[in-house]
């Protein structure tokens, strides 16, 4: 176990890109839900508001406020799958960091393609990293299930000489923010 390594010093693991851990991702969704929660209580109030201002049910201005509800709750939704998503990647890094090893190793690119990220388009890189551990030669590439994993962030390490924290239980690579090294007194 490396000593003072945590979630948020790890970039991205091999097998799955980025991970969303940080004060980043924290305040977002907090800010999230807390702008989502104004959001229904304003349609909440229109939705009582419009029939006691107007005296009568005005059901064009009542089924639009419904319509945006409905898609502001899918929207929801749809960011609350994503959070509960990245916990889980967390936690799978929580696990892995139990048994990691500090290790050097060189990475180098194996395609650029553009890859379809969230609601855009990016290029993306896989990774390959090589690495001795306990005298044997290892060769790991951005791979889950035999599928390539291409990530925006593998471009900060490509044909550089990186540390990674590597779990050999879980044979997992887990690539270290180059900021993390100086806490863990490294470079």
């Amino acid at each position: 176990m490396i000593d003072n390594l945590n979630v948020e010093d790890i970039d991205a693991l091999l097998s799955r890109g980025q991970i969303c851990a940080g004060k980043f991702w924290r305040n977002f969704f907090i800010g999230f839900y807390i702008f989502a929660g104004l959001l229904f209580a304003v349609a909440i109030g229109f939705l009582i508001g419009v029939p006691l201002s107007v005296g009568e049910f005005d059901f064009d201005i009542i089924i639009t406020i419904v319509c945006f509800s409905g898609a502001g709750l899918l929207i929801v939704i749809s960011v609350t799958l994503i959070r509960l998503y990245c916990r889980s990647i967390v936690k799978k890094t929580e696990l892995f960091l139990n048994d990691a090893v500090l290790l050097n190793a060189q990475a180098k690119s194996l395609g650029e393609p553009y890859v379809f990220r969230n609601t855009f388009y990016c290029k993306g890189c896989s990774l390959e990293v090589s690495f001795t551990y306990n005298g044997v030669n290892l060769c790991r590439q951005s791979k889950y299930k035999d599928i390539y994993i291409f990530s925006p962030v593998f471009y900060k390490y490509v044909n550089k000489s990186v540390y990674i924290a590597y779990s050999p239980t879980y044979d997992e690579v887990m690539l270290i923010k180059p900021d993390s090294l100086k806490k863990l007194n490294i470079e």
